[in-house]
Formats: structure tokens, C-alpha cells, sequence
């Protein structure tokens, strides 16, 4: 059967599809030989020989799904070229290549999911798709109920306009606790919403995604998803 190239890439666990289409295009694959620019062209992965950066994809592997429970002070790649320590550092006894989906930046934690399955990481990120990620956060100071609306329409934030889907306050004191929902995530965007409104983020973990939630996965520890897990990621809620 004839898939997508970039289809066959992510799924043999190389690379997201986004990376898959870059790869392409800039000339890092071959197919049977010819060097292909096209993401979208089909080929059989069990026929052509389709290499990437001159490495033959001999097989698809098993799909792998984990859960892992972010620590601080772990950044979300797969390396670091200041030699910091990555998630995979957390993640090293589970067999073949897997790759975070999305990101936590270094400070903050909670759950994040890893795999070798391109097109999952697609369909999770892609806001078409509506998969929620819910973040506790705790903030400087207090925010009143028109800046919450104000938030969750959204706001400039260095030319871009940034909006959180939801903001539901937890607990109000001297430094708030707050609920955060967004669909579609930009880079550091919750940080960078309440920094632009002078009450910058202390503390930040992510605590759901989709309808997943794990309250009980300790800090640094992760389990292997089942059909029933990523079910609930996609389960929208009623």
C-alpha cells in the first residue's frame, strides 16, 4: 500500500510529521535513489527503499505511547547542546526512539507525552483538533474579573496576540493559584501572557491533557499509554 512520504517518515518514528516535511524539503530524503522534495508523494514502504539522511527506514516499528510526570529542571528535547539534562534522561529504558510532544519549558512540570508515533504529535498540537491542555499555575498577586476576560480574549505580547480559553481562579491570596486552558499552545505563551500584565508566573505544571490526567504519577516517573489512554486524550469533553 502507497502512503505519504512524510506519513512513512513519522511513523517509522524519525522525526514529527511537521520535521518529516522539513527534512524533505531540504533534501534529505531519497527514494530508490532520487532525492524527493515532495512531502505529499506516495510511495510502499515495504517496496521502495526510502532513505533519511542516508539511513534506510528498514521497518515500522511498534507504536509507543508514554506519559511521563515532568520535574523542573529538565529541558523538553531529545539533546542539549549546552549539556543540560533532557527528558530522555527520564525515559532511557523504554526501547526505540521516541521524541516529546510539544514542550515544557525548563521551570515547569507535569505531564507531557512522548512517542515514536509522528502522527499522534501532529493531531495533538494541530488546534483544529481541540485538545486541551490544562495548567495550575501560581502567579504574583491577584487578578480581577475584567482582566480575566481580558485574558482569555486575548492580548498583545510582543506584536502577537496571545489568549488563554480559560482562566479560572483556584485560590486568591497574596500570590494567586489559577486554572489555565488552552488549545492551541505557542512558546511560553502563559508566561509570556502574564508577564505582559505585571503578575509573572511563579510556579507552573501541566495537570491534563485531553481528559488524560494522572494526579497520582510521581514528579520524574511515567507509564506506557494504551489504547484506552489516547482515547481519552481525543474524547472531547461534555
Amino acid at each position: 500500500m502507497k502512503i505519504r512520504l512524510n506519513k512513512i517518515i513519522a511513523e517509522a518514528g524519525i522525526a514529527s510529521r511537521r520535521e518529516a516535511d522539513r527534512l524533505i524539503k531540504a533534501g534529505e530524503v531519497t527514494v530508490n535513489g532520487e532525492v524527493i522534495f515532495e512531502p505529499g508523494l506516495k510511495f510502499n514502504p515495504e517496496e521502495d527503499h526510502i532513505k533519511v539522511s542516508g539511513s534506510l527506514i528498514t521497518h515500522i516499528p511498534e507504536k509507543i505511547y508514554i506519559l511521563l510526570n515532568k520535574p523542573k529542571g529538565y529541558v523538553t528535547t531529545t539533546d542539549d547542546p549546552e549539556g543540560r539534562p533532557t527528558v530522555m534522561d527520564l525515559v532511557r529504558n523504554v526501547p526505540g526512539r521516541i521524541f516529546p510532544v510539544g514542550r515544557l519549558d525548563l521551570q515547569s512540570e507535569g505531564l507531557l507525552l512522548l512517542t515514536n508515533d509522528g502522527k499522534f504529535a501532529y493531531d495533538i498540537t494541530r488546534p483544529a483538533k481541540k485538545v486541551k491542555k490544562v495548567y495550575e499555575l501560581k502567579i504574583r498577586g491577584t487578578i480581577n474579573q475584567n482582566l480575566k476576560k481580558k485574558l482569555e480574549y486575548g492580548i498583545k505580547v510582543d506584536g502577537e496576540r496571545l489568549k488563554l480559553d480559560r482562566v479560572e481562579i483556584i485560590k486568591e491570596t497574596k500570590n494567586s493559584w489559577l486554572r489555565v486552558t488552552i488549545y492551541e499552545g505557542k512558546n511560553r505563551q502563559i508566561r509570556r501572557v502574564f508577564d505582559a500584565v505585571k503578575h509573572p508566573v511563579v510556579k507552573l505544571r501541566r495537570v491534563q491533557i485531553g481528559n488524560l490526567t494522572a494526579p497520582d504519577l510521581p514528579p520524574g516517573k511515567f507509564i506506557r499509554l494504551n489504547n484506552y489512554h489516547i482515547k481519552k486524550i481525543f474524547e472531547r469533553s461534555r
